[in-house]
């Protein structure tokens, strides 16, 4: 069992996100009979893998980006224009 405040050291979020994430469904927290909110070890697993995933995609879109603006840059037109 992973407190709130341990996934959220694990995760580099604050109580906060990981609070909103809960009511967003994004990463749901499990309740104990105190209805405190709490992670198993798999949720941990299963999130760090999505996020991996999803940071390589925003990686690729970061570049993308990146090489457009240098491409309108050099052309001082916006990249529709040039096709």
């Amino acid at each position: 069992m992973i407190r709130l405040n341990d996934m959220a050291k694990r995760l580099g979020v604050s109580v906060k996100t990981l609070q909103r994430w809960d009511r967003e469904g994004i990463l749901v927290a499990k309740r104990n009979p105190n209805n405190r909110r709490y992670y198993t070890e798999d949720q941990y697993l299963e999130y760090i893998g999505s996020s991996k995933k999803k940071g390589r995609k925003l990686l690729l879109m970061q570049e993308y980006q990146v090489t457009i603006k240098k491409m309108t840059y050099k052309t001082k037109s916006p990249l529709f224009e040039i096709m």
